[in-house]
C-alpha cells in the first residue's frame, strides 16, 4: 500500500508542477509589454505604423484602404515576377543555352522587380500625405526602421 501511496503522492506533485509551468507561461505569453523587444517583430507592420504615427480613426479607414489598393498591386506584381521566373527557368529545359532568351528575362525580371519597389515607395509616400504636420517627425522616424520592418525574416541556418 505504501508503495501505491507513494505512486499517488508523485504524480500529484508531477501534476501540481505542471499546472505551475503552465500558467507560467500563459502570464508570460498574456502579460508581455507589447511594442518593445525582440517579439516586436511578430506585431503586423499596419498595427505599427498606426501605433508609431498615432494616426486617428479618419487616418485609419484611408489607411486600410491604402492597405487594400497596395496588396491587390503587390500581389499582381510578384504574380507576374513568378511567372517569369518559370519562363526562365524553363530555359534550362532546352538542349542549347539561349543567353538572348535568358537574358531577356533577367532583364524583365529587374525591371518587375524595380516596379515593385516602386509600388512599396508610392504606398509609403500615400502614407506620409495622410499625416498631419504633428505627425511627420513620427514619419521620419519610421522610414529609418521600413527597410527591417517589412524584411522577410532571416533564414534559419543549418549547419
Amino acid at each position: 500500500m505504501s508503495n501505491t501511496m507513494e505512486k499517488n503522492k508523485l504524480q500529484r506533485i508531477i501534476i501540481i508542477g505542471l499546472v505551475v509551468l503552465n500558467l507560467g507561461l500563459m502570464v508570460f505569453v498574456f502579460l508581455r509589454p507589447m511594442g518593445k523587444g525582440p517579439h516586436r517583430r511578430h506585431q503586423e507592420p499596419k498595427h505599427i505604423i498606426i501605433e508609431k504615427l498615432h494616426l486617428d480613426k479618419e487616418q485609419i479607414a484611408a489607411y486600410d484602404d491604402l492597405i487594400k489598393d497596395h496588396q491587390t498591386r503587390i500581389r499582381e506584381a510578384r504574380n507576374e515576377q513568378s511567372l517569369l521566373k518559370q519562363s526562365l527557368y524553363k530555359l534550362l529545359n532546352d538542349r542549347e543555352i539561349n543567353n538572348e532568351a535568358k537574358d531577356s528575362f533577367l532583364v524583365l525580371l529587374g525591371t518587375n522587380q524595380q516596379k515593385i519597389e516602386q509600388i512599396h515607395y508610392s504606398h509609403f509616400n500615400d502614407i506620409k500625405a495622410l499625416c498631419h504636420p504633428e505627425q511627420m517627425a513620427d514619419f521620419i522616424e519610421l522610414t529609418k526602421e521600413l527597410s527591417q520592418l517589412f524584411a522577410p525574416p532571416m533564414p534559419k541556418r543549418h549547419d
